[in-house]
């Protein structure tokens, strides 16, 4: 399920998430599993393909619907797992497909199981993660069970061994001949960004005249989202060239954040 090596989430000091730019080693991965530490995964390899599509429910009428139409699903090709406000649903994919071809197969399934509000990821080329399976959560600490489509409690190292990914149908590697009515994702167009723009320190000012940010470490900083409101807990990130907003599930660079601050009036 690990589409990309070179980075991840890593829970911040706050409880949130910010992006560590490390080698996810398989040491860390197995002691996230074993409940140690919180990482996230990227839901985007660097080649610009996934290993899987996933829907997040945050309440309970959008599980139970997603409990349905998972039996839609190939047998051995997805889980369940329990989150904190509702379900995470995986399918997997062998061979890896472009990730434009999973988020559209993601929006048509959502759309099929009547789950329009529900979140799908991929959601861009680049940076939308999702915390990993068997791993606990950044803020409550906490592992949740994997279910059965009855919502039945069961073994997730059991469900491994029996889990086979299959080939995304090829009718979805077409690219559509019309956008989609809905994408789901409210971020940036990852997949396009220009070649990175601006200077760690012009990002830092910039994003300053809209917010607090406190000093992570080294080109790290956080402080609360100017896009939404109210944002309890800090959830926009700033790593070298890049901000990111973990709760729009945005982000860029410095020219993106400025275009982002007009079109919504902010300026």
């Amino acid at each position: 399920m690990v589409n990309r090596r070179d980075r991840h989430l890593a829970r911040a000091t706050d409880g949130g998430w910010y992006s560590a730019q490390r080698t996810l080693t398989n040491r860390l991965l197995e002691a996230a599993l074993r409940g140690h530490c919180s990482i996230g995964l990227y839901a985007t390899a660097e080649d610009g393909t996934s290993k899987w599509a996933c829907w997040d429910s945050d309440d309970d009428a959008t599980a139970h619907k997603l409990y349905a139409a998972a039996r839609l699903l190939p047998a051995d090709t997805f889980f369940i797992e329990r989150s904190r406000r509702g379900i995470h649903l995986f399918r997997l994919f062998a061979p890896p497909a472009p990730w434009a071809a999973v988020q559209r197969y993601g929006v048509a399934f959502a759309t099929k199981a009547d789950c329009p509000g529900v979140e799908v990821f991929p959601k861009n080329g680049t940076f939308s993660a999702i915390r990993a399976p068997m791993t606990p959560h950044p803020t409550t600490r906490r592992l949740y069970d994997w279910l059965d489509v009855d919502g039945a409690i069961i073994d997730p190292w059991e469900t491994l061994l029996t889990l086979t990914p299959t080939p995304i149908p090829d009718h979805w590697l077409a690219e559509p001949a019309t956008p989609p009515p809905q994408t789901l994702s409210k971020a940036l167009p990852f997949g396009q960004l220009p070649t990175p723009n601006g200077t760690h320190a012009e990002l830092l000012a910039e994003v300053s005249r809209y917010t607090t940010l406190r000093h992570l470490h080294g080109e790290r900083y956080v402080g609360k989202c100017v896009f939404h409101a109210p944002d309890k807990h800090p959830s926009l990130g700033i790593s070298s060239l890049l901000w990111q907003c973990w709760t729009c599930r945005i982000g860029g660079y410095l020219d993106d954040f400025r275009r982002l601050i007009r079109e919504r009036g902010l300026a």
